[in-house]
């Protein structure tokens, strides 16, 4: 191993170490104990996608770290807690990575939809995108 690859290695460790223990403290106490963001429409919507961007960090970290079945399950969760079109394209990167290519290509196509979704959304085209998704959902 030389020595670039070796220091890489433990500046991931101490990444990892980080977001874990972030993970561990980002639990409030109590709904008053959480921050408020004035561009989150609610408390549960903060601590969704907050949630979902430290698992995904953290997956991500697991899988450049070669721990493959940590990562993709860090990744999945993540995904459960809040969609968003990165998770999916790590999730992809992961699924390509263990010989799962129709998963990955699933994974992207997910992003894709969150992507024009989330776009639709922004725009106030909400029930023109709704018509969109529902056939590619097989709905």
């Amino acid at each position: 191993m030389c020595a670039v690859t070796w220091v890489l290695e433990q500046e991931l460790e101490l990444a990892l170490e980080a977001i874990t223990s972030a993970i561990a403290e980002f639990l409030p106490k109590s709904h008053a104990d959480a921050p408020v963001w004035r561009n989150y429409t609610s408390w549960r919507e903060w601590y969704a996608r907050k949630g979902a961007q430290y698992l995904d960090t953290r997956g991500w970290l697991l899988f450049k770290l070669g721990r493959v079945d940590e990562a993709t399950a860090d990744v999945q969760q993540s995904i459960i807690m809040k969609e968003m079109e990165e998770n999916h394209h790590h999730l992809a990167t992961v699924l390509l990575d263990q010989g799962q290519p129709a998963a990955a290509f699933e994974s992207l196509v997910q992003a894709a939809l969150v992507r024009q979704y989330r776009g639709l959304l922004a725009h106030g085209q909400l029930d023109d995108a709704v018509q969109d998704i529902l056939p590619l959902l097989r709905v």
